[in-house]
């Protein structure tokens, strides 16, 4: 009896030990999961740039509205599925609520969701300023005349490495129209809106650079400030800062 009871404790020192290592482990795995959909966004991307005279994915057609190609109205997810083939590289493994329908693929069943915009955002922040590296699309914008709206190029990238392309978000977008709206505070998944980016990973946040790499930084990292006294974060603009 004595001996069950020392292979017993055993056990559960054991398990106490072993569980969070394998919850660490798991999550890990889910953080590489989604690191890797990221990649294949970004080689969809890139095929983008290569296809349409260096010019970015805009983030969206027709507006904050579902994707219908009857009323002309896309979102950068539409514009690059043709190089992807594949849906589900546009939802996380911890967000797998957020799914994404390509517009061709619209069913009655599927028409409920058509307002899930995947898991991952792009990055719009400043788009009322000349530095942002994807602004509103002129079609849509009220100042449609304004040359500093409108799809930008990789060619006005300075630091394409350095420069955020798409991050783990809420929405199909991140960013924000100037620096006094830059978020205050933790980002988390419950208050962060839909507008900025998600730490979903370990307080980390997935980011997809305009090079084509991916990373995991931490909130913290991408607050970073820019060294022009802008008031601007470094890298979320086409600054060379």
């Amino acid at each position: 009896m004595i001996e069950l009871l020392v292979v017993i404790a055993i056990i559960a020192i054991l398990a106490a030990i072993l569980f969070p290592v394998f919850a660490k482990a798991r999550e890990k795995a889910r953080q590489t999961s989604c690191a890797s959909n990221l990649k294949q966004i970004g080689l969809g991307m890139l095929q983008y740039v290569q296809d349409n005279d260096e010019t970015l994915a805009p983030q969206f057609l027709g507006g904050y509205v579902p994707s219908n190609p009857a009323t002309g109205s896309y979102k950068w997810m539409d514009m690059i599925y043709p190089y992807e083939k594949n849906t589900q590289i546009f939802s996380c493994n911890d967000k797998t609520s957020n799914q994404f329908i390509y517009y061709k693929n619209e069913t009655p069943a599927e028409a409920a969701t058509w307002d899930w915009m995947g898991s991952y955002a792009l990055n719009v922040s400043y788009w009322g300023s000349k530095n942002s590296v994807n602004k509103h699309h002129p079609t849509y914008d009220s100042d449609s005349v304004n040359p500093d709206q409108g799809a930008n190029t990789l060619a006005n990238l300075p630091v394409p490495a350095q420069t955020i392309w798409v991050t783990d978000g809420n929405w199909f977008t991140t960013g924000w129209y100037d620096v006094p709206q830059n978020p205050v505070g933790p980002w988390t998944e419950a208050n962060n809106g839909f507008d900025a980016s998600a730490a979903r990973h370990t307080n980390r946040v997935n980011v997809l650079w305009c090079d084509g790499h991916v990373t995991s930084p931490t909130r913290d990292y991408l607050a970073t400030p820019a060294n022009d006294n802008s008031g601007a974060y470094k890298y979320w603009t086409t600054e060379d800062d």
